[in-house]
């Protein structure tokens, strides 16, 4: 209400970002999403936009906790590697703008903070079946400490889906590229409708 009364020109929508159809912005090009979210919910807020909104907008930027942020950008076989860095970095292109100390705020915060691009614009490949393909990686980061062949046997899946993908039953889960991960999801989970597209062949090729 503040704001609104002191930018009376500014559009402002009360409406919950964890569950807002955000394609009902209707602006004539992509759209380009900034903000500073609130940190108990960054991560179900990005969900939320990868799952409904990436290929409706070209670019974001958000302000997150540091520690999301470093999972955000983990590379496979970083400590802070996992289910966060594979959904976000197969449906957009994160980048580091800049780390945000304590004494930016006031009162300074507890934690330290990080501000971080992404480029979208593209169809998300798993889009279609979020949950599920976010379920099936949780499932083998929830042993992490694991080798994929074990995780693979607990869980139900043939230990020989790995080597179609080019991947050791030695290796651990942190070593699981994004890409290896989508391909694996395909051959593993059954789906209605399975998204052949591949990421190389598509809008992120080089």
């Amino acid at each position: 209400e503040e704001l609104g009364t002191k930018l009376p020109e500014l559009p402002i929508l009360p409406y919950d970002g964890k569950s807002y159809d955000f394609t009902q912005i209707d602006t004539g090009s992509h759209v380009r999403v900034v903000g500073n979210l609130p940190y108990n919910i960054s991560t179900r807020i990005l969900d939320h936009l990868i799952e409904h909104f990436a290929e409706h907008s070209s670019r974001w930027i958000f302000m997150f906790q540091l520690e999301v942020a470093q999972r955000i950008l983990a590379q496979p076989g970083d400590k802070d590697y996992g289910l966060l860095a594979v959904t976000t970095q197969l449906a957009t292109r994160p980048f580091r703008v800049m780390t945000v100390g304590r004494r930016s705020f006031s009162p300074p915060p507890k934690v330290q903070s990080a501000v971080v691009g992404f480029d979208v614009g593209t169809r998300v490949p798993y889009a279609p079946h979020f949950r599920q393909f976010r379920s099936f990686v949780g499932s083998i980061f929830s042993m992490r400490r694991k080798k994929l062949a074990t995780i693979f046997k607990k869980r139900g899946y043939d230990p020989a889906v790995l080597e179609e993908v080019g991947l050791s039953g030695e290796l651990r889960p942190q070593n699981v590229t994004p890409e290896q991960y989508l391909e694996l999801f395909r051959l593993i989970v059954p789906t209605p409708d399975s998204d052949t597209e591949d990421r190389n062949n598509g809008p992120w090729a080089t």
